[in-house]
């Protein structure tokens, strides 16, 4: 995985350079006069910060991304962390924050820790465990077999597309007379490329080789809360779903 933070602040040519690694997997190289396409084959992690610092709730947050529309529609999904400010979290916060730091000090003096101490800084499982998990999923290369799971996806991504509010799509927004600039927050066939790698995901997490509805299940909530904390709705919600009822936008956040 390749973790990339201040995404906001990266160089014009960087960020284009992004977009092909991204959509295609392989980057170009050009050094000395030699040109040679690379393999890119790889996970991006990337953050970065809103326009103003900090994310403001009573501006939408397409105005308050300064990244081109383009690059943004390559990333799977995005996630919206807002600053909380209920008192029981603020205090779970800093108590689970102070109790981790405490924790690995004592570990690191060799001191023996308490089990609600040792399970911040330590998984149930050992690091060999969940690399051999993993090393292992990656060996599957799933499939959709059953008509029924392709049927899912082409209604789930018609109803969303379909669904958008009438600022993300071109033809209401020219028919209103609109001349602003559309906002940089889109829903593409992208999207069918993100749920389909979800999906694959799911299904090497169970060790498959198909592709079933219980990974269209698992993935589509996680796309639902993508687009709703970056404030896209579809208008009547009917690609959401009532496996999201519970799901507020921009409840995800510290």
């Amino acid at each position: 995985m390749a973790v990339v933070d201040e995404l906001d602040k990266g160089a014009t040519a960087d960020l284009d350079a992004l977009h092909t690694a991204l959509e295609s997997q392989r980057v170009l190289i050009s050094k000395a006069g030699k040109n040679a396409m690379l393999p890119a084959k790889t996970a991006l992690l990337a953050a970065g910060n809103p326009t103003g610092g900090h994310i403001d709730p009573s501006t939408e947050i397409a105005d308050q991304v300064d990244l081109q529309s383009p690059l943004l529609s390559r990333f799977d999904l995005m996630f919206v962390v807002r600053e909380r400010t209920e008192e029981a979290f603020v205090e779970s916060l800093a108590e689970m924050m102070v109790t981790s730091r405490t924790a690995a000090g004592k570990q690191a003096r060799g001191e023996a820790l308490p089990d609600a101490q040792r399970h911040t800084i330590e998984s149930d499982l050992s690091d060999r465990t969940i690399v051999a998990y993993i090393a292992a999923a990656k060996e599957y290369q799933p499939v959709i077999r059953d008509p029924a799971v392709t049927q899912l996806v082409t209604t789930w991504f018609t109803n969303l597309k379909t669904d958008l509010p009438n600022r993300y799509r071109p033809d209401q927004y020219d028919a209103a007379g609109m001349t602003d600039e559309l906002p940089a927050l889109p829903v593409t066939a992208r999207k069918i490329g993100a749920m389909m790698r979800l999906m694959e995901a799911s299904a090497r997490l169970r060790h498959s080789e198909e592709i079933e509805e219980v990974d269209f299940r698992t993935a589509k909530p996680l796309i639902s809360r993508s687009l709703g904390d970056i404030g896209i709705m579809p208008s009547d919600n009917a690609a959401f779903g009532s496996v999201d009822a519970d799901v507020r936008p921009g409840e995800v956040g510290l």
